[in-house]
């Protein structure tokens, strides 16, 4: 998962002039890094104004300026090409006749789904345009404490707190960019039958119809409920769990299967209180969060397979 950012001239600028190889601990070499995070937005109106203006401007940029994005433009989980953009008359309402650089900017910006920008102009439009794009100027990119959408999706995320009484809702469409798409899922969850509802209406919600979804959780036998073996078949088997392909294991000990995970081929996500967490009547329960890449080394626990 990589947040999509449309990226202006100004910050590359900033990089290529204040790059230092043999000082790692650089603000142009850590905003570089940052710009390596994302997925940068490319559009030829806009690739046309940066490579004019490192001719025109900057000439003694200009071959940096080809290397970073030829390097870029090779590796196409790091770059997305956008084709069409919308033009909007808020770009008129908020930049003068002669300010089509910034019109362009603002337009492909809010094409986007992140509508993320980054840029060292537009400073004093930070409070006017706000709620239409987000914008970051390199003091904003490398700040690690603001909470912002940056910082919101920077991996390792390590003991999420989640209190009791959150929305639901906004939990889940956080966590919807690190599961959406996904055509494999694991989820290791002791109660996932007792929180079928939460599974339903916050995880699968995001996933796309006929995924295939390994479940392991904890042989009823184990537990002080109604619910068998049979039961448990059923439930997947019907709608509207039916528009997913389900793989169901039960694990027979408590100790295999002690922590509550959604596994992606990209991401371990750790629920404290696995999907529990998502509560009831909309409200969060109190919980942690931690997710990592997932570095294919993930071990499923000891089970036995029923569907």
């Amino acid at each position: 998962m990589k947040l999509q950012i449309t990226l202006c001239h100004s910050i590359l600028e900033y990089c290529l002039l204040k790059a230092n190889i043999f000082q790692r601990d650089n603000d142009a070499n850590n905003l570089m890094e940052e710009i390596k995070r994302r997925k940068i937005i490319v559009n030829f109106d806009l690739e046309a104004y940066w490579r004019n203006f490192f001719e025109e401007e900057c000439p003694e940029l200009l071959s940096f300026y080809e290397t970073f994005l030829s390097d870029f433009v090779l590796y196409a989980d790091d770059c997305e090409l956008l084709e069409r953009y919308i033009v909007s008359d808020k770009a008129n309402q908020h930049f003068d006749d002669n300010d089509d650089y910034k019109k362009l900017l603002y337009n492909i910006c809010s094409s986007t789904k992140d509508k993320i920008l980054f840029t060292e102009l537009m400073d004093n439009l930070i409070n006017s345009i706000q709620n239409e794009v987000d914008i970051y100027n390199v003091a904003r990119i490398l700040d690690q404490v603001e909470e912002h959408a940056l910082n919101l999706y920077r991996l390792p995320i390590v003991n999420k707190q989640i209190v009791r009484g959150d929305s639901n809702v906004a939990l889940s469409n956080w966590l919807k960019r690190f599961i959406e798409s996904e055509m494999d899922l694991i989820i290791c969850d002791n109660y996932v039958c007792e929180n079928e509802d939460n599974l339903l209406n916050y995880i699968l919600v995001h996933i796309p119809n006929g995924s295939k979804i390994k479940v392991y959780t904890l042989d009823p036998c184990l537990k002080n409920n109604r619910m068998n073996e049979k039961d448990i078949k059923d439930l997947f088997l019907k709608a509207p769990f039916a528009s997913w392909d389900f793989e169901v294991h039960l694990v027979g000990n408590k100790k295999d299967n002690h922590s509550r995970e959604i596994v992606t081929n990209d991401y371990i996500i750790n629920l404290d209180k696995g999907l529990a967490t998502f509560g009831r009547m909309g409200k969060t329960d109190q919980s942690v969060i931690n997710i990592n890449y997932n570095n294919n080394s993930y071990i499923v626990p000891k089970s036995r397979k029923i569907l």
